[in-house]
């Protein structure tokens, strides 16, 4: 090497004697070699010790080398992937997602092709797939196929049978939040997210959520939080709430699907600050099992919290699992900015009496997990991620009690960029003039390339994600949870909205039997916010007590002080009591039991609801039945007008007016009555 013989001619000049500088016309005399004698001299400074530093620069020279070397073939590598793959940035949603089926189908379209690649031969035809003479049916043509072309299908190829994460070729979508309510959509190849997001992000940047499609499987997922300001739980009880709820969820799984589960199975995630406890779980089940989708997996959790909450009110919790019992249910952060309520001249007056007369209490109380992350098309953060606005050390982190197995040398240092890896590609790199032993040096060096190549930040990444990468070839078992909401619902603390969610409903479009409060709804109530709205639905509930409207173009809600995006609102009144209150479809205000400010009816439209309340009554008396219970006994014989009718049509009477005549009329009269009565 050219380091090496430099440094080596510079010993030989420095160990011989001090030559002139020769002219023209000197001769250059002939070397004799190194004196021996300079080998035994104990005052020379080129001994042992030299040669070992000389020798330890030709080794570091040696790995920097390598290292180009490495790093020279790492980036044609990568060249030749960003050539083959796909990254791009939308402003929407909608443009993301069909940009994403559009790369899902070619994909599933090169996948399917009846050509294999040859590293000699090119494109040649498999044997099971060529096309018959005789067939009518579509032929590649290879004659259309450019050099370009083939050298591109190559490369797929190649990157298909990588079976790395880091160079994977499967289509994912993942968002970036730009600003606080803003998002970004990302729609690529996995592998190039991947780079993108370890080598090509600043850490302090990485505002990364992966987006679970609607209907795709999925692993079992949980979001658990709550403020500490407002709940007083120390670090050790936080700690046995996750260890106790971890094991009622492998007694759910055992007793649901006999599956055994246990602790190194779940990724443990924190992002716990100051002032707020946070952490995910990403359940890995032994077999590969998944979900169906993500509302499958928001059935089974409703279902699993709804039993931790039975057994709650009923005591049963609480003698196996005190934490989980104490906190389950937490006090919930109070809204921001107060939210003006509807009130009426009426029910102004009336409010505080309606809300404690019928034990709607409004406790500020929610479970700690979240059950609003499991709608449709939902964000989830990634690991090494922060919300924006947030500092570095809020980003999801592998948490202290994570007993899940990383890629081996993971952590959460690994975050953050090494410095070893941006000096890589300059020869000034250096490192300390310590004696450093070989095995130090080759455990450098492999960390270097680790480094480089990412593929640990790769694997480490992908195990915590909710959709698992290439799930078609996986063929996992798809676990059946429960088939509607009914079947897992949590058990609200108010036993008045509890049973009335288990009573079936009948849903009608058109005008309710009450016009007038179809009035009231339209005039008042489907105003606010400034914009008009009308009853898309109604519906009965409990024999006719209860009747919702559902609501359409105004999705002004109580819980948020605005207009949903997407979610309407529904208003719900009880007939008998006389009063109405808010809810709507928000999966968010949903999980949060949120129920609005219980009011009462205006004296005209609550005449008009008793009046028809009296009609329903009315309509369902039966008349007949009020009779013969009054009715005395004996007039209540049930004596058939038909059977009357056949005894009289049996009376012969030419026969009785006969008799009569001869003296005998009575006998017959009485034979006839007689019969009659019986």
């Amino acid at each position: 090497m050219e380091g090496n013989c430099y440094d080596v001619d510079r010993w030989r000049c420095d160990s011989g004697s001090k030559k002139s500088t020769p002219t023209v016309n000197t001769e250059k005399a002939k070397s004799n070699g190194i004196d021996p004698s300079s080998f035994y001299n104990n005052n020379n400074p080129c001994t042992d010790e030299r040669l070992t530093a000389i020798l330890r620069v030709a080794a570091h020279n040696e790995v920097i080398r390598k290292r180009c070397e490495y790093t020279s073939i790492q980036k044609l590598r990568r060249n030749a992937y960003r050539e083959v793959t796909r990254f791009k940035i939308f402003p929407l949603q909608d443009l993301a997602f069909d940009f994403f089926t559009e790369m899902q189908k070619e994909r599933r379209r090169i996948t399917d092709d009846d050509y294999i690649i040859d590293d000699d031969k090119g494109v040649v035809f498999d044997d099971l797939k060529r096309p018959s003479l005789s067939s009518n049916g579509k032929r590649r043509k290879l004659e259309k196929c450019g050099d370009d072309d083939i050298e591109k299908t190559k490369l797929i190829s190649r990157f298909q049978t990588d079976n790395t994460e880091l160079w994977s070729m499967e289509p994912r979508i993942f968002a970036a939040e730009t600003s606080l309510g803003k998002r970004k959509y990302i729609v690529g190849n996995m592998g190039r997210f991947l780079q993108h997001y370890w080598r090509e992000t600043d850490p302090i940047s990485r505002h990364f959520y992966e987006l679970i499609p609607e209907g795709t499987p999925c692993r079992l997922y949980f979001d658990l939080e709550y403020a500490k300001e407002i709940n007083q739980i120390t670090h050790d009880e936080s700690e046995m709430l996750m260890t106790e709820f971890i094991d009622e969820l492998c007694s759910e799984f055992q007793s649901t699907y006999s599956i055994t589960l246990s602790r190194s199975c779940i990724v443990d995630l924190d992002s716990s600050t100051e002032k707020k406890f946070s952490r995910h779980l990403i359940i890995h089940l032994p077999n590969g099992e998944l979900f169906a989708d993500a509302i499958s997996v928001g059935l089974f959790v409703k279902r699993f919290v709804g039993r931790l909450a039975e057994e709650l009110s009923t005591g049963a919790l609480e003698g196996r699992r005190a934490i989980l019992a104490k906190h389950l249910f937490v006090n919930k952060r109070p809204p921001k900015s107060d939210v003006p309520a509807l009130k009426s001249e009426y029910s102004a007056e009336h409010d505080t009496d309606a809300s404690t007369k019928h034990g709607f209490d409004h406790k500020e109380s929610i479970c700690f997990v979240d059950l609003g992350v499991y709608s449709r098309n939902r964000l989830f953060r990634l690991m090494g991620s922060t919300k924006f606005g947030q500092d570095s050390s809020a980003a999801l982190r592998i948490a202290k009690a994570n007993l899940f197995p990383f890629p081996t040398g993971f952590d959460n240092s690994k975050f953050y960029l090494p410095l070893r890896a941006k000096n890589a590609s300059s020869s000034s790199f250096t490192f300390s003039e310590g004696h450093d032993s070989k095995h130090d040096r080759d455990r450098n060096y492999e960390a270097f390339c680790a480094s480089l190549d990412w593929e640990m930040h790769a694997c480490a990444l992908v195990s915590t994600l909710v959709v698992p990468t290439d799930i078609c070839k996986k063929n996992a078992t798809i676990l059946m949870g429960p088939e509607n909401d009914s079947e897992c619902l949590v058990k609200p603390k108010d036993s008045l909205i509890a049973s009335r969610r288990k009573l079936p409903c009948r849903t009608s479009y058109g005008a309710s039997p009450i016009q007038t409060l179809d009035n009231f709804i339209v005039q008042k109530l489907s105003t606010r916010g400034g914009i008009q709205g009308k009853i898309r639905a109604w519906s009965m509930e409990r024999g006719d007590q209860y009747i919702s409207y559902h609501m359409s173009e105004n999705r002004w809600c109580e819980n948020i002080g605005r207009a949903h995006k997407s979610n309407n609102v529904i208003w719900n009144f009880d007939l008998k009591c006389r009063t109405y209150w808010q809810t709507c479809y928000d999966i968010e205000c949903r999980a949060a039991n949120f129920r609005g400010k219980i009011s009462y009816l205006p004296a005209e439209v609550a005449s008009d609801v008793s009046d028809y309340l009296i009609d329903q009554e009315l309509a369902t008396v039966d008349i007949d039945q009020i009779i013969s219970r009054d009715m005395p006994a004996e007039v209540t014989n049930d004596v058939s007008d038909y059977l009357i009718d056949q005894e009289l049509a049996a009376i012969d009477v030419d026969r009785i007016t006969r008799e009569a005549k001869n003296g005998s009329g009575g006998s017959g009269l009485a034979s006839s009555d007689s019969r009659l009565q019986g």
